[in-house]
């Protein structure tokens, strides 16, 4: 269950941000006309999912999981909003507040990028560990680590250099998201 929803939680996360940073560069080339190349995704994936009969997954026994791990929902929800909140304004915010302190398009584009790419690479990292050391334990060490880091970035992010920071940022507090998907089906 981790392995299956970090891949796939991470894999749309990971689109968002690719999107982002492509939308930029077909923006500054062809203006809002070259935003038009995404419609392209969606005209082959549909009949893609349409042919291949793609359905949703169903759980054989839910009940088996749900003994092996006794935790209530409300501390994985509490956790969850916040590190949800935390990381959908921050995701959101980054390229105005980058516009704000004068950064081109590309850059903002590339920013959102490196951040995404250091959530899917962290992800992938705290999926192995979890099985290691536990889902909750990785969520609470990842976040932990993370939001020293997310202080730094603030406090530097007028320098250009900054833009590393983000990749860590992304490693450590937005990677763990898809485990606490993984322990709230439990």
């Amino acid at each position: 269950p981790a392995t299956g929803s970090t891949l796939f939680s991470m894999s749309g996360f990971a689109g968002y941000m690719v999107g982002a940073y492509l939308a930029s560069v077909l923006f500054k080339y062809w203006g809002f006309d070259g935003l038009l190349a995404f419609l392209i995704g969606p005209v082959i994936a549909i009949p893609l999912v349409i042919s291949l009969q793609i359905r949703l997954a169903v759980e054989r026994s839910p009940q088996e999981e749900r003994l092996k791990h006794n935790m209530p929902f409300w501390p994985i929800f509490a956790i969850s909003l916040l590190l949800v909140t935390v990381t959908t304004v921050f995701g959101s915010l980054l390229p105005s507040r980058l516009d704000e302190v004068g950064y081109s398009l590309d850059y903002r584009g590339q920013a959102v990028l490196i951040l995404g790419l250091g959530s899917l690479v962290g992800s992938l990292f705290w999926m192995v560990n979890a099985h290691k050391m536990g889902e909750l334990r990785c969520v609470l060490i990842s976040v932990a680590l993370g939001a020293p880091v997310y202080l730094v970035y603030m406090l530097t992010l007028r320098h250009s250099q900054a833009i590393w920071l983000l990749a860590v940022v992304g490693f450590l507090t937005n990677a763990p998201y898809p485990l606490l998907l993984a322990m709230a089906r439990w």
